[in-house]
């Protein structure tokens, strides 16, 4: 991808929790140093262009950020509702979709992009698109969603996140295990134990009411949140060609 070209973030659930605390205030170190990033909110909220762009330059404190965003609202499910989101973004330009938004609600935007003709492999410009955890509520529903993903973009189209296993301390876990020559030998099940996490928040659930009450408080952070960290703890080493995805899988590793 072009750094220098026009990107367009194209973030659903914009106004939600998790857009507001992480994803937002994150592109403040994106925009600018010959980037030329256009963020556009795309939701079910009634709200107005300056609210969201008040939303924006609280969060990034980036006012020529703030002054190109745009809110778009829609139905998640509804492909005629994406028309104004077609419309702004045109055709042939690098744009980048995220998910921000309850697992039960991807399957319906892909499918509403796919119909409103902003998804498939063979559109002009450079897409991408991001999906956060959880991916769908089960493994049936996971697999399904990722098929879908393939039918529409290519895998180095697609991101799949997940926030937590991407923090530095959750990823300092491998380095101290695997390259500390006095624990490696001694990581293991006949040696340790227990194992203690301790679930610290400085915020309540708040704005996430409507998500934890679908999807229940022990999946929403102990299941998707906290045993990804446990089992990062208790993995063996890998041994692909890389840390990438691509390879990991290729190494016959089940991410």
């Amino acid at each position: 991808m072009d750094r220098t070209a026009a990107t367009d973030l194209v973030i659903f659930g914009a106004s939600g929790d998790l857009a507001r605390r992480k994803i937002i205030p994150a592109l403040q170190s994106l925009n600018g140093n010959g980037r030329r990033l256009r963020l556009l909110g795309a939701g079910r909220s009634d709200m107005s262009q300056e609210d969201f762009r008040a939303i924006v330059a609280e969060a990034t404190s980036s006012q020529d950020l703030a002054a190109g965003a745009e809110w778009i609202k829609l139905d998640y499910s509804a492909p005629a509702s994406y028309a104004e989101l077609r419309r702004v973004v045109g055709e042939g330009k690098s744009v980048v979709f995220y998910l921000a938004t309850p697992p039960q609600t991807f399957s319906g935007i892909l499918d509403a992009l796919s119909e409103a003709g902003l998804a498939g492999r063979d559109l002009p410009g450079e897409h991408r698109i991001v999906v956060e955890q959880p991916l769908g509520q089960d493994a049936p529903s996971a697999r399904r969603l990722n098929e879908q993903l393939r039918d529409l973009f290519s895998e180095e189209q697609v991101f799949r996140i997940d926030h937590y296993l991407a923090k530095d301390t959750v990823q300092n876990v491998l380095a101290f295990r695997f390259s500390n020559s006095i624990f490696e030998p001694v990581w293991n099940r006949t040696m340790i134990q227990s194992i203690e996490l301790t679930a610290a928040e400085e915020h309540g659930i708040e704005n996430s009411a409507g998500y934890c009450a679908r999807t229940g408080a022990v999946p929403a952070v102990s299941v998707h949140v906290y045993t990804p960290g446990l089992v990062m703890m208790n993995r063996y080493r890998l041994e692909p060609s890389g840390l990438h995805h691509l390879a990991v899988e290729q190494a016959g590793v089940d991410w």
